[in-house]
């Protein structure tokens, strides 16, 4: 009997022992598998949240040196980002995943323009353009975006937007007679080459005399007319096929400062001495501009 007990005890620490190692042996196995997946290297060219999400270079054709100063533009369906390439000859832009094509506005004196377009995607992500050397002067360049939170801009919203410009026939025009008589006034910024701001226009002379009725009113600026008498004539063109009967502007470096944007068609919102009265918008979004027609107004008590 003795013999027995001592038996069955033995069996009995042998088998705890080899159930011990397989379950140290099952743990151990999933604990390698799990840190195996945490340690995996990012793939390479994966992007991180500090990389910029799409880049346009600007390179010389023959030997593919860097170009800086090129201004650049991104473009979806409804807006376009405009940037300028750096000494590294890229422009960065932080822009979500997307489709879009990718231009050259203006290239520096020096090299020819190109009117080239690459198409971008969520996949491609980098767009490079060659330009040629140029053995004459361009015409004279387009004032410069603003950049966001300048001074100026902080200061419109208390003193009111001020400036003196003309017309795109000329004429001498004050912000002070344009906003005069209207509650509010909607700045739409826009330019011949940004495609989102050429297909609202049509609509935008709809809503220009939706509001006319309420005593407001759309002005446009259009940021390239003052390049030159050719573009001027084009935006003139484009206007009138377009039905546009509003008033439309030059660009001023003034204009800009104090209404800066980094992306076409941009709208601003003033009240008749000037005063942004609510935020902008930035795109062509129509159920926006109503949103912010219908705020504005209610801010200013209508």
């Amino acid at each position: 009997m003795k013999h027995k007990v001592t038996v069955l005890i033995v069996m009995g620490l042998a088998i705890t022992l080899l159930l011990g190692c397989g379950g140290s042996g099952k743990s151990g196995n999933s604990n390698n598998t799990g840190n195996s997946a945490q340690a995996q290297p990012k793939a390479e060219g994966a992007s991180t949240s500090t990389d910029p999400k799409y880049v346009i270079q600007v390179q010389d054709a023959d030997d593919a040196t860097p170009i800086p100063g090129v201004k650049v533009q991104l473009c979806t369906d409804t807006q376009c980002m405009m940037g300028q390439t750096g000494d590294d000859g890229a422009a960065y832009f932080d822009a979500e995943p997307a489709d879009y094509t990718a231009h050259v506005l203006k290239a520096p004196a020096e090299y020819e323009g190109t009117s080239e377009e690459l198409t971008l995607s969520a996949d491609v992500r980098t767009a490079t353009f060659a330009l040629h050397k140029a053995g004459t002067t361009s015409s004279e360049a387009s004032p410069a975006p603003a950049e966001a939170g300048d001074a100026s801009a902080e200061d419109a919203s208390d003193s009111g937007i001020s400036f003196e410009t003309t017309d795109l026939d000329g004429n001498a025009v004050t912000s002070t007679d344009l906003f005069a008589g209207h509650k509010l006034t909607m700045i739409n910024f826009w330019a011949t080459w940004c495609e989102p701001c050429k297909d609202e226009l049509p609509d935008l002379e709809k809503l220009h005399q939706d509001l006319s009725a309420k005593k407001c009113q759309i002005i446009g600026i259009c940021e390239d007319a003052g390049e030159g008498s050719d573009i001027t004539a084009a935006a003139k063109e484009i206007l009138a096929k377009a039905g546009v009967t509003y008033t439309n502007l030059v660009a001023t470096n003034e204009m800009l400062q104090m209404m800066p944007h980094m992306a076409l068609p941009t709208s601003f919102f003033v009240d008749s001495k000037g005063h942004i009265v609510t935020e902008p918008v930035i795109g062509a979004s129509f159920s926006q501009y109503n949103e912010r027609i219908e705020e504005a107004l209610k801010a200013l008590g209508e």
